[in-house]
């Protein structure tokens, strides 16, 4: 029997629908939850895009701030230990504890602490403290050494008595004095401070006292109160240029001292801008122009070399104090042609209060022309 037209045509309609029926239930239904997932994956693509996109313009000054912030810390890693410096660091405290040989007497120190400034740097120090009786001569060379560290390891007290009538093997006649020396050691990394910290402690329980008896040690030091967090900031804004220049309030800093020391042996910067500094390793002369002028100040270098640096910075509304440090051993010969000459051109009506503690006699401080100032000069307005 013969199918008629619109039987033909009703059986591809039903087809049709039973087609449509079967993809809507069994593949369109069943894709909209993977649909709608690459929906979700599509916007968050195209959010990650953007961000992308944003970090691309701001690329330079990540750059910028990522350099800016190397920069710092190098010039932190000269003060305060690092990784790099760790090795520095170990030499230092084992030196420390041969200088001091057999006659400590009593040992406390403290385990790391974070220190944070105001403007948000943070760093770790530690406290060392300990008792000794040793010939003054053998003291001094000790504080020397402690103070050479520069701030890799600060002096925060140091007292000294008297002690009669004892027995001791020493290569110094003088008197014999009780000593307590109070340190602090400083590293840029929490992980530095704990490994020299446990370095410190394992070699100092090597140290016996004259008596061949093993000293016993403390572990209840604390940190200054200038060294405590709340108390740092208030710390590094005292300034007192009205009463003695030290390298802790004075506005501008030249350090110089011997070839052989470790790291840079000249730096000079400004209180204003401790992030500005000229530092090198130097092993001759080198000519140090200060200009001063009614609200900024100049430094100028130029080193035996033909090198010269430059920083510039503005200055408060005040008189000025310039501290001046050297310390040269004239025996040594790689200190031989140190020298340091520095020339003081003040434009301004502000006095410039000097002081300067040196050892070698390798410093020459100069007015503009070149007349060399040993008290005053009237001219630069400069007192010593």
């Amino acid at each position: 029997m013969a199918i008629k037209k619109n039987e033909i045509k009703m059986l591809i309609i039903l087809c049709i629908l039973v087609f449509g029926f079967v993809f809507v239930k069994f593949v369109l239904l069943t894709s909209i939850p993977d649909i709608k997932a690459a929906k979700i994956r599509l916007e968050e693509v195209k959010a990650q895009k953007a961000a992308l996109d944003e970090d691309y313009r701001n690329l330079d000054n990540y750059n910028a701030a990522l350099a800016a912030r190397k920069t710092v810390n190098e010039r932190l890693g000269e003060y305060l230990m690092d990784n790099a410096g760790f090795s520095d660091s170990i030499e230092f405290v084992e030196k420390l504890a041969l200088m001091i040989g057999t006659e400590i007497e009593k040992v406390s120190l403290g385990r790391p602490s974070e220190i944070t400034e105001k403007n948000g740097n943070k760093y770790y120090g530690f406290p060392i403290n300990f008792s000794a009786k040793m010939p003054y001569g053998d003291l001094e060379e000790l504080l020397k050494y402690c103070e050479g560290g520069s701030q890799k390891i600060r002096v925060d007290s140091f007292n000294i008595s008297p002690e009669e009538n004892i027995n001791m093997q020493s290569s110094s006649d003088e008197q014999a004095f009780n000593s307590s020396i109070s340190l602090v050691f400083y590293s840029l990394d929490k992980d530095v401070a704990n490994k020299l910290f446990q370095f410190s402690r394992s070699k100092l329980q090597e140290f016996k006292n004259n008596e061949g008896m093993p000293i016993f040690i403390k572990e209840d030091a604390k940190l200054p109160d200038a060294d405590l967090p709340q108390k740092v900031g208030l710390a590094q804004e005292k300034k007192t240029p009205d009463s003695m220049i030290t390298r802790d309030n004075a506005d501008f800093l030249v350090y110089h001292k011997g070839y052989l020391y470790g790291g840079s042996n000249f730096e000079t910067f400004a209180s204003f801008n401790l992030t500005k500094r000229i530092h090198d390793t130097l092993s001759g002369k080198i000519e140090v122009l200060l200009t001063i002028d009614d609200q900024s100040y100049t430094i100028e270098t130029l080193d035996y070399r033909g090198k010269e640096g430059r920083i510039t910075g503005s200055i408060p509304n005040r008189n000025l104090t310039m501290y001046i440090q050297s310390n040269i051993d004239n025996s040594v010969k790689e200190d031989e042609n140190l020298w340091l000459d520095i020339k003081v051109q003040n434009n301004s009506d502000k006095t410039i209060r000097v002081h300067i503690n040196q050892k070698g006699n390798r410093i020459k401080l100069m007015d503009r022309d070149g007349n060399e100032i040993t008290t005053k000069n009237e001219k630069e307005k400069v007192y010593i």
